[in-house]
């Protein structure tokens, strides 16, 4: 399993081939993580994945900031609910009415992982403000 330094080394490593807002945003990614890997159990979790879905996935800052309608946040709020259902052993089988992408994006897993993803997006959706000047 990857930790947050492993994933800051991988992230480290491919900015370098990054330019302008995708290159930005690497990079406070991994001034982020950098700055929680002291944070209490759950925080390590939330960097990994953020910085797992930009390195496998390639949101890049310009894919965030094509989200202005909520997507992001609604995404997040699903996977919370996930998390809570998860904790009655349930598994949703498909997304909430919220879930802002098809259904083929809807991945569930555990309620730690899922709030893990809920986490990672609310961190891209706080940077996309951020970049608009919304704060």
């Amino acid at each position: 399993e990857m930790t947050a330094n492993d994933a800051i080394a991988h992230v480290r490593a491919i900015t370098e081939a990054h330019e302008g807002a995708d290159r930005e945003a690497l990079e406070l990614v991994c001034g982020m993580a950098e700055k929680w890997a002291s944070l209490p159990d759950g925080a390590e979790e939330v960097v990994v994945e953020r910085l797992r879905q930009i390195s496998a996935e390639g949101w890049s800052a310009e894919h965030d900031d094509a989200h202005q309608a909520g997507e992001l946040t609604s995404a997040a709020q699903s996977y919370i609910t996930s998390a809570f259902l998860g904790g009655f052993g349930v598994t949703p089988s498909c997304p909430p009415k919220i879930w802002p992408w098809d259904d083929s994006w809807w991945k569930p897993s555990s309620p730690l992982r899922d709030l893990a993803k809920a986490g990672a997006l609310l961190l891209a959706e706080m940077a996309r403000i951020k970049r608009m000047g919304d704060g």
